[in-house]
């Protein structure tokens, strides 16, 4: 499972613990790791440093779940990076999956976490054994809430905590998305 996943725009690097050990000890260090541009501003809201060096160490341990944890988004040609986008780990025994996003202010508004959520969809419906992904956000992210409805994603009612809401993508409702971006693919992102 570990390629990594290229959009029109974006290529979706999977985590490896090199990759994250580079990230904790600065943006030099991930840039040189990556073989990106990684700016200012580094790294992006939302991402936080503990859950990082939680997955890296599971990663350690679990080399075969490499892919279905956080992915770095590159912003092509310039390979420049720009946010995070992944799996809070691989499907579970009913073939449900959890995505999430975070992208640097300073791209945001381009439909880039939009075509990330929408890679990261193809590539594990693809797969047999994903039938639901679901998203999470503060019922506050409108911002949020827009990236995934255009993703096709639909509002599914309360989410773990207070003031989060759930979104879900059924694989019926993700082939509709499909075939309606392949009709205007400008309109998602």
């Amino acid at each position: 499972m570990a390629k990594v996943i290229r959009t029109v725009r974006l290529s979706l690097v999977p985590l490896t613990p090199a990759l994250g050990t580079a990230d904790l000890a600065g943006r030099d260090a991930l840039a040189r790791e990556l073989g990106a541009e990684v700016p200012d501003g580094w790294p992006p809201e939302l991402f936080e440093r503990d859950k990082l060096e939680w997955t890296i160490r599971h990663l350690e341990q679990h080399p075969r779940e490499i892919g279905w944890w956080l992915h770095y988004i590159l912003f092509r040609p310039e390979d420049r990076l720009v946010g995070v986008a992944g799996f809070k780990g691989p499907p579970d025994a009913n073939g449900l999956i959890e995505v999430g996003y975070s992208i640097l202010s300073a791209f945001r508004r381009r439909g880039i976490a939009t075509e990330a959520t929408l890679g990261l969809a193809d590539h594990v419906f693809a797969r047999k054994d994903v039938h639901c992904i679901i998203a999470q956000t503060l019922q506050s992210y409108s911002a949020s809430r827009t990236v995934l409805e255009k993703a096709g994603f639909h509002y599914a009612g309360a989410g773990s905590e207070p003031d989060i809401i759930c979104y879900e993508l059924a694989r019926g409702d993700w082939e509709a998305a499909r075939r309606r971006c392949e009709r205007a693919p400008d309109a998602v992102v």
